[in-house]
């Protein structure tokens, strides 16, 4: 796919081309820091929660810098509790940059129907290329 990043002119509110570049595959959901120096792809067309990239860092340049599946998040038996289609897995909620723009947020998914699903919410610090797991969700008002 495709990227192509513009920067706004303060100026004339005009759109400036900075760069182009094709990342792998076909993301669902992309999220772009104001800095356009940290780009993180959620998923792919064919399938959320499907494959080795259901979370992929980029640098500004379109570089890859690291990439998740769903195994790097939950175990087997987590796994199996999430809601599946035929070809998608609903591993998260929703995401967003924190403020200070250091990381993302993944929310947990809303558990299926019937199940006490014991499911995490996570910050991807998109420096040190590191997941964790966050048990406060008011983590991610901040």
């Amino acid at each position: 796919m495709l990227f192509i990043v513009y920067q706004l002119d303060q100026g004339s509110q005009g759109y400036r081309e900075m760069r182009r570049f094709e990342v792998e595959g076909s993301p669902i959901r992309f999220l772009i820091n104001d800095r356009g120096d940290r780009i993180v792809t959620l998923d792919q067309q064919f399938g959320i929660g499907q494959g080795p990239r259901v979370v992929v860092v980029y640098d500004g340049k379109g570089n890859e810098l690291k990439k998740w599946a769903l195994k790097d998040f939950y175990d087997k038996k987590k796994i199996k509790d999430l809601t599946e289609t035929t070809t998608s897995v609903f591993w998260r909620g929703d995401a967003g940059w924190m403020s200070d723009q250091k990381g993302v947020w993944l929310s947990k998914p809303v558990p299926p129907s019937g199940k006490n699903a014991d499911l995490d919410d996570y910050l991807l610090d998109v420096r040190g290329l590191k997941i964790s797991k966050r048990s406060n969700p008011d983590i991610f008002k901040k």
